[in-house]
């Protein structure tokens, strides 16, 4: 879910844009805050992470105590955007509809300029459907970026795990591990993140499942967040691969927000192209919500053939842009482990993933 926090004067403004945005973009996918009193907009501020913040321009704000994660945006009178002192604005006179449009834009820069700025970068694999491959593809990536000489490591975010199957290396330390210590502990996470992960004979690096299911089901989307922003922040890893499965909650969310790359993982059968349509309408839902999906969505059928992925077509992601899409060939007759080995060879990786 978006967070905008609104700071204007103008009470009658503030509550036409709060119900016009509110009632067209969705209760589930924005949340509008509007403030006519800079006071209590800097106590729900101590509360409650926001998004984006816009203020009027003639209302005095200091900006410096505003989270650097957080897009500022100004609200300027009349119908021409500009700039002031170095923070972007925007005409507030125009349609609430170009309003928000111009503002998912800003919002996408500016997520984008902070990743850029990140030493490690993240890819998320999912999909809307069971045993169509998503963990198999996962690995297979982190096996293809090890054998180019990169450093991967691998996360299994789902509930129920099967990455035994195709890693080796244990290790007495899981996830669980990670994640204690992400709430004690916020130095050297360089070193302790290596203490806990294992390296397969492949060169993929990984870590083992949280030991109970019931220790990942008790996480936030703030936990998640704050691990994954220690683990790629350090620079410990090239590209940390996240596995999980697609749901709409604050955990998706997260990963949605934070990923580079996004991988729909899909199977070619009829029941595989049906359910990628409706987790297509999902996604298209979740991209007017400014997680980016139309720079970061990609699509990998597996085993099956790329022409005409179906689901691809008619959303407002695909509008207008070259979405990548491949296929993974289907290997019969080997186990899981030696999928991942040969997917780990599969030069689609480098065309539909530019990370």
């Amino acid at each position: 879910m978006l967070k905008v926090a609104i700071l204007d004067n103008n009470a009658m403004y503030l509550k036409r844009l709060q119900d016009y945005w509110s009632r067209t973009y969705g209760a589930s996918a924005l949340m509008v805050y509007a403030f006519s009193e800079r006071e209590r907009l800097t106590e729900q501020m101590e509360r409650e992470r926001f998004h984006i913040l816009m203020v009027n321009s003639g209302m005095e704000m200091d900006w410096d105590s505003v989270p650097s994660d957080v897009m500022k945006v100004c609200l300027l009178a009349g119908r021409k955007d500009g700039e002031v002192n170095g923070i972007p604005a925007l005409a507030k006179n125009g349609s609430a509809d170009e309003l928000y449009e111009k503002m998912l834009a800003l919002y996408r820069e500016h997520v984008k300029a902070g990743k850029e700025a990140l030493p490690g970068k993240l890819v998320f694999f999912t999909s809307g459907e069971g045993g169509c491959g998503t963990s198999s593809c996962a690995v297979g990536y982190g096996r293809y970026l090890a054998a180019g000489g990169r450093k991967a490591l691998y996360l299994n975010l789902e509930l129920v795990s099967a990455q035994e199957a195709m890693l080796d290396g244990e290790s007495p330390k899981s996830m669980e591990d990670l994640f204690y210590l992400c709430e004690t502990s916020r130095k050297n996470v360089d070193c302790s993140v290596k203490t806990l992960a294992t390296k397969d004979s492949c060169g993929l690096w990984h870590i083992a499942p949280c030991r109970s299911p019931l220790e990942l089901q008790e996480k936030s989307g703030g936990d998640i967040r704050r691990l994954l922003e220690m683990v790629t922040m350090e620079g410990a890893f090239d590209v940390v691969v996240v596995d999980r499965g697609f749901c709409l909650d604050e955990i998706t969310d997260a990963l949605m927000d934070m990923a580079d790359g996004v991988v729909l993982v899909s199977g070619a059968d009829e029941c595989g192209r049906h359910k990628r349509e409706r987790t297509m309408a999902l996604l298209e839902e979740m991209n007017h919500r400014g997680f980016g999906l139309a720079i970061k969505l990609k699509l990998l059928l597996n085993k099956g053939e790329a022409q005409g992925l179906a689901g691809s077509e008619g959303t407002g992601i695909s509008e207008g842009t070259d979405m990548p899409e491949a296929a993974i060939p289907e290997w019969k007759g080997c186990s899981a482990r030696e999928v991942t080995e040969r997917m780990g060879a599969w030069p689609g990786f480098d065309r539909l993933l530019q990370i």
